[in-house]
């Protein structure tokens, strides 16, 4: 299967759409692109229609939805022509180029008891990635628009040997990284021949290319592409004698430039391993913009599915740092996980990868989550003791430790490295801060279970509890962005006013400062 079939539109996602327009010019450079068949955008956008679906839908009522008759119609035909094999029901999602693991492709084996429920379980899995809050978090963190979705339906390829990702230039030079499918260590690549097909591609392109390539028989076949901006490095300046450096290291990941941040996280390594992923997860629902230092070795320490780091713990922040430990503290399987780098150099070519000149603890598992989600990573050296000098610091459960504190994140790509700013003085926390409201919230909640004998006060509770933990959600916590918070809330302004008046007259405040909030929030209310 060379070509591609289409079914439904004209809308491919940016994953099928580059490998369309560039399917020719790869296979003259060398690599080859195999066809497949296509679900078009405006498939997807019918079948929300028809469902009656947008784009605050929850993910699990997607997965329990129906095909529309459009979807069955295409199903019979796939059916129809798909040989006895196994393929891949891959994610192809408006404004994604060259993926980014944040939508789901579908494996499944056609054979012949393959019916269209199996067809439409692998699409539906793969429309339901759309709506997951991974996918949100990251179109909000990118301020993009686009929503849609089309399905490239392929041949899973056997892979032989590595899985390759390469960049016709990155920060100057060709960098190739490769993964020994074999026993899952990743390696830098020197490979003569992929480099000389990626200078073919580019002379001709005129242009850079980010490639994802896999050993076939005999030859290299691409399964991404996307057209790559190498963007030009310009020097960053010292920060002011005024900012104190508290972290510095070369094990970074992220985008070259400066980035700000409201908040300083610090861990507690004897926590880590008890409550340490539950308290970053919490905190991450309450807080946003802020860093966080993670004690060494985390990321490479939990490698077990259930316990290493996923987006949820991370998703809201701008930075993480981790002290580097010592080299000799990590052990075999640690290691497996480490991309090792280093310069290599021919008359051709000169092949330079920094990225990740410290080994890279942060360990390979972690690479793709944190770009996916614009976090920035350093591992280096963390004076932890200026820290933990901070006043005004807050405790978030044992072990975890935040100050509302301006600071700086740099990644310096020309230097190598990364460092972490304090730019200001700790503040206290806003009288009601994010994890106070939160708490109070699910103290209402607590409250209308109370109310078992009375339906009224019941369905109030209720809703000044979602109204709180809007609030909550909205920013700081504060009341002065109460009105923007009303006008996007299901509740009416008369309707909130009169839950709270039921509320407050239900004598079931037993906390002075809940009461005293409330009050607050009824004269404001009353006020808009």
């Amino acid at each position: 299967m060379k070509e591609f079939v289409i079914f439904g539109g004209d809308l491919f996602g940016q994953k099928t759409q580059d490998l369309i327009d560039h399917k020719d010019l790869l296979e003259e450079c060398g690599f080859f692109v195999p066809g497949g068949w296509v679900i078009a955008v405006e498939v997807f956008g019918r079948w929300m229609e028809v469902n009656g679906f947008d784009e605050t839908t929850e993910e699990q009522e997607v997965k329990e939805s129906s095909p529309t008759e459009e979807i069955t119609t295409i199903n019979k035909q796939l059916l129809e022509t798909l040989e006895p094999e196994n393929y891949l029901f891959r994610s192809s999602a408006l404004g994604e180029h060259g993926g980014t693991g944040v939508y789901h492709s579908e494996p499944i084996a056609i054979r012949k008891n393959t019916d269209l429920a199996d067809i439409w379980e692998a699409e539906r899995a793969v429309y339901a990635s759309c709506f997951s809050d991974l996918a949100r978090v990251y179109r909000k963190k990118r301020s993009t628009t686009d929503f849609g979705m089309a399905i490239l339906i392929q041949q899973a390829l056997n892979q032989k040997d590595f899985w390759y990702k390469a960049y016709t230039s990155r920060y100057g030079q060709p960098a190739i990284k490769s993964v020994n499918i074999n026993d899952g260590g990743i390696v830098d690549s020197y490979n003569l021949e992929i480099l000389n097909k990626m200078d073919s591609l580019k002379q001709r392109a005129g242009r850079d290319f980010y490639l994802e390539l896999i050993d076939g028989d005999n030859t290299l076949i691409c399964v991404q592409c996307a057209p790559y901006f190498d963007p030009i490095l310009t020097p960053i300046e010292s920060m002011s004698s005024a900012s104190e450096l508290v972290a510095q290291g070369t094990d970074i990941l992220g985008e070259h430039g400066r980035f700000e941040a409201k908040y300083l996280v610090l861990t507690e390594l004897k926590q880590w391993f008890r409550s340490g992923i539950h308290l970053l997860r919490k905190f991450n629902r309450c807080f946003t913009d802020y860093i966080v230092v993670i004690p060494p070795g985390v990321t490479t320490d939990l490698l077990d599915k259930d316990k290493r780091l996923q987006w949820e713990d991370l998703s809201n922040a701008t930075g993480v740092i981790q002290p580097v430990r010592s080299i000799s503290d990590l052990d075999a399987k640690n290691l497996a996980f480490l991309y090792q780098f280093r310069e290599i150099s021919t008359e051709e070519y000169t092949c330079l990868s920094r990225d990740f000149s410290f080994m890279n603890l942060a360990g390979g598992h972690i690479e793709d989550l944190l770009r996916c989600l614009g976090i920035h990573f350093i591992g280096g050296e963390v004076k932890t003791e200026i820290i933990r000098d901070l006043s005004s610091a807050n405790q978030y459960g044992e072990g975890l430790t935040f100050w509302e504190i301006p600071t700086e994140i740099v990644i310096d790509r020309i230097s190598g490295e990364g460092r972490l700013y304090l730019c200001g003085q700790p503040q206290p926390l806003s009288r009601l801060s994010p994890l106070e409201l939160e708490q109070y919230s699910f103290y209402l909640r607590g409250l209308a279970k109370q109310e078992k004998g009375s339906s009224e006060v019941a369905n109030a509770f209720y809703r000044v509890h979602y109204f709180v933990g809007e609030i909550a959600d909205s920013g700081d916590g504060q009341l002065e962005d109460l009105l923007e918070t009303l006008e996007t809330s299901k509740t009416s302004k008369d309707q909130m006013i009169t839950d709270l008046e039921i509320f407050l007259a239900s004598g079931k405040i037993l906390r002075q400062e809940v009461g005293q909030y409330l009050c607050e929030l009824l004269e404001k209310v009353r006020s808009l």
